[in-house]
């Protein structure tokens, strides 16, 4: 794989990372024939979409075109004021342009009057239905108005065109004016597969509108299928049989009304079946990510190993592969769960606060398997887990489900593993069903925790979720202890949520396997943090790395795998190595960590913390524990601050730093390794004029 993303790099780390990525060559992998159609799209010149399109136009003012990059720019039309009708204190047209996305603007002369971004609220023009409205000010009919709507063509990365409808993306191209047009060799039995999308931005999500997705090959219709057209409405996987072998032109097309229409992953694959005496192509892959999930929500994880809220996942925890001792590397989402797809630590990725991602620079786990035939897809809850924050790198679908309805999720990424072309498949899943604001029962209501705050609106200080204090001088611990019905409350909403994953996941898990779809497959199941109830006078995650925050469940699903508990230390930043020897495949030598399943050893785990604590660590080694605080221009850790034996004291509560001299032992022995754990392998990534609106769905900021 050619990787010319690659900018400045520092020291060894950099040398190391460069040589590695250089070595990623071309996979020989024995499959079935297959097209990728991503990779072979060309987009046609914008100005010629426009003159096809100003051709159908018949007595209807030309459009024009204001281009900016490769098939992307402004489509603009004219309405005089005779084009609008007086409703009450808007004023109505017909929308007058053949395609729709999630930027529309109006202008007079070269001046903006309204512009409507992607997410926005209209407050004064907007889109109903096919109506177009505009907020009356002095009730004289609007004129010498320009009407414009950004027409987003994709672009090319990595050899292929990749392209974004509303909260989905990955490899595929839109579907403007007549579609495009492939000239191919097919084999006998093909199929054509992908994903289609069409998207209408704003309006009423109750109006019925109908596009049509349709296939001609060497101009005979072979596939015709409507699908809806609404703002609220994802897309479907079709799957279409193309007769016939040799040399065939085949072209897609989207008919219906004004919308962003495009498909993904289109594939074209040849139908046949594996002999009986051919190997077993390697596996299909599921990480399934369930954040803000305590361990301790599961029995295996529990100091009693009694029954919890989760009878499901303890079922299948009975039937995977167990690791006991487990820890996140960070206790919070984005540093989390970006080391676990990139297999380096936060400080070494840099996404480790707001308004961070993940660099393009870094190859993820998703690139890598890609790069050695994976058919890759992403179902995330978005917020931080987004392609803004860089975590759709590597997919060749990747969809955000803003509305994180657990079942959707699921559905969505059933469907995606139901949809093979034949490819081994890595599917990312991620959920924050159990994140604040806790929601219980199927519904995901969230009336009983609006109801705890309402009873309890003068414990706590909202949003930031923590207990008040009396006054300055009392300590939140004290408040919390003061307050331990509120805090029992609060976490039996929580496990409200727990449960319902739970019968969600199970009842998910149990189709897949009744239906074959886990047959050749490994599943991981694990979380990026926990929850703290005020067990360190905190609650909610970020803050210091103690155990209800960083202990994390790590499961190991496989026919083949026998279960057992695996009482040696393991990180989420072993995940990559761990997935690259469940595909066969080797790893990349950047990634830290071990494969999870060939462990033999005991090790040193590390973690690091986010904000007021973005320059600490903790460090696990054996049954010790210390916290350290680092310096920030890369030197040795400049302060010992806390030291725990974990295996008397589990709960962390008997601080016993200046008692024993094997904490200063521990620092002085890793220091090397915390030193290399520090330094960034590539500039850090800022995410720049994002609408970061969902953040306050699950209780960030005001």
């Amino acid at each position: 794989m050619k990787r010319t993303k690659v900018r400045r790099l520092r020291g060894a780390a950099a040398v190391l990372l460069l040589a590695v990525l250089g070595a990623c060559s071309k996979r020989v992998v024995d499959r079935p024939q297959r097209h990728d159609l991503a990779q072979l799209y060309a987009p046609r010149p914008i100005e010629a979409l426009l003159a096809e399109w100003n051709a159908r136009r018949t007595g209807a003012p030309p459009l024009s075109l204001a281009a900016d990059a490769e098939g992307s720019g402004w489509i603009e039309v004219e309405l005089p004021a005779a084009a609008w009708r007086r409703d009450g204190e808007l004023w109505r047209t017909e929308y007058p342009l053949p395609y729709r996305n999630d930027e529309l603007r109006v202008r007079r002369g070269e001046t903006t009057l309204v512009q409507q971004a992607p997410g926005a609220d209209p407050a004064d023009f907007g889109l109903e239905g096919s109506s177009l409205w505009l907020r009356a000010s002095d009730g004289v009919a609007p004129a010498d108005l320009h009407v414009a709507t950004r027409l987003e063509g994709g672009r090319r990365e990595d050899e292929r065109w990749r392209i974004a409808v509303a909260d989905t993306r990955g490899a595929g191209f839109p579907l403007l004016a007549d579609g495009p047009s492939f000239t191919l060799a097919l084999p006998e039995r093909a199929q054509l597969r992908f994903f289609a999308t069409a998207r209408a931005p704003g309006g009423r999500k109750d109006v019925e509108q109908l596009g049509h997705f349709r296939v001609w090959l060497d101009g005979e219709l072979v596939h015709d299928v409507a699908q809806a057209v609404q703002p609220g409405v994802r897309g479907a996987w079709h799957t279409v049989e193309l007769p016939g072998a040799g040399e065939r032109r085949l072209r897609l097309a989207f008919d219906g009304p004004p919308a962003f229409a495009a498909v993904l992953a289109p594939t074209i694959v040849e139908a046949r079946p594996e002999p009986q005496t051919a190997p077993k192509r390697r596996p299909d892959l599921v990480l399934f990510l369930a954040d803000t999930f305590r361990a301790d929500n599961l029995a295996a994880y529990r100091p009693d190993g009694g029954s919890g809220p989760t009878p499901r996942i303890d079922a299948f925890a009975q039937r995977s592969v167990r690791f006991k001792r487990a820890w996140a590397p960070a206790s919070w989402t984005l540093p989390s769960q970006a080391s676990m797809m990139t297999g380096v630590f936060p400080l070494q990725h840099g996404a480790t606060s707001h308004g961070r991602a993940i660099p393009a620079e870094l190859v993820t786990l998703a690139e890598h398997l890609a790069s050695f035939g994976y058919r890759t897809g992403g179902i995330t809850d978005a917020a931080y887990v987004s392609s803004r924050c860089g975590f759709a790198q590597g997919f060749e679908w990747f969809e955000e489900h803003k509305d994180r309805d657990v079942r959707k999720t699921l559905r969505s990424a059933r469907e995606f593993l139901e949809a093979g072309d034949g490819r081994p498949s890595f599917l990312f899943v991620q959920t924050y069903r159990v994140h604040h604001p806790y929601r219980t029962g199927p519904e995901e209501e969230t009336a009983d925790w609006d109801a705890f705050f309402a009873r309890h609106a003068d414990d706590f200080d909202l949003p930031i979720l923590r207990m008040r204090s009396d006054s300055e001088a009392e300590s939140r611990a004290d408040a919390f202890d003061r307050k331990r019905d509120a805090v029992g409350e609060l976490r039996a909403l929580y496990e409200a949520g727990v449960r319902d994953l739970d019968d969600a996941f199970g009842t998910w898990f149990d189709g897949l396997e009744r239906d074959g779809l886990l047959a050749n497959a490994a599943l991981v199941w694990t979380s990026d943090h926990g929850e703290a109830f005020a067990e360190h006078g905190e609650l909610w995650h970020g803050g210091d790395l103690w155990e209800e925050l960083v202990r994390v469940p790590l499961l190991v699903f496989g026919s083949w795998l026998e279960p057992r508990d695996v009482d040696l230390p393991a990180t989420l930043v072993d995940l990559p190595r761990t997935f690259a020897a469940l595909a066969g495949v080797p790893p990349l030598a950047a990634w830290e960590g071990d494969p999870l399943l060939s462990l033999r050893t005991e090790r040193p785990v590390f973690g690091f913390g986010r904000g007021s604590h973005a320059s600490r660590m903790v460090l696990v080694d054996g049954g010790r524990k210390i916290f350290a605080a680092l310096d920030p221009q890369g030197e040795a850790p400049r302060e010992l601050r806390r030291a725990f034996d974990l295996a008397t004291d589990p709960d962390e509560r008997q601080n016993l730093v200046a008692n024993v001299p094997w904490a200063e032992g521990l620092l002085d022995e890793h220091d090397e390794r915390i030193r290399s754990l520090m330094l960034l392998l590539v500039d850090p990534s800022s995410v720049s004029g994002a609408n970061w609106d969902d953040l306050g769905d699950l209780g960030y900021g005001e």
